[in-house]
């Protein structure tokens, strides 16, 4: 029809496009004490799981035996110390968590501080060594 919002010789007329609609939020507000909540439970919940963990691979480590055999008990840490070591307990790999205490007697063996739940300090004497065998790197 002409003269009824038409466009060029005689089209209807296309309403202007727009790429970017705006949609309006559907979705209701979320509580505020809900985030806290969340917040909270991760809080207090991944530090027990995490000390969980630590304590299960201290015990399929053989940590629980060690300690019991070499307990340090309130003996002083003394020594030259060396942090950061690697080793294999049991059938557990510490990567760089070990500590090593070396003295004249022996050496105490300890776990970075993270890790330390489930992994007490204990100390072997040299007389209890059978061998060592030394380390071969690529």
């Amino acid at each position: 029809m002409p003269g009824h919002d038409d466009g060029p010789q005689g089209f209807p007329r296309v309403p202007d496009f727009n790429p970017f609609p705006t949609i309006a939020n559907t979705t209701p507000a979320q509580p505020s004490w809900l985030i806290l909540a969340i917040i909270g439970a991760f809080v207090i919940i991944f530090p027990l799981f995490w000390c969980l963990i630590t304590s299960l691979l201290g015990k399929a480590g053989g940590r629980g035996r060690l300690p019991r055999c070499y307990a340090s008990g309130e003996k002083p840490v003394t020594g030259e110390r060396h942090s950061g070591l690697s080793g294999m307990i049991g059938g557990v790999s510490y990567k760089s968590v070990l500590t090593l205490h070396v003295t004249a007697d022996g050496f105490f063996i300890g776990v970075m501080a993270l890790f330390r739940v489930g992994h007490p300090r204990f100390f072997i004497p040299w007389s209890e060594v059978i061998s060592r065998k030394p380390l071969k790197r690529f």
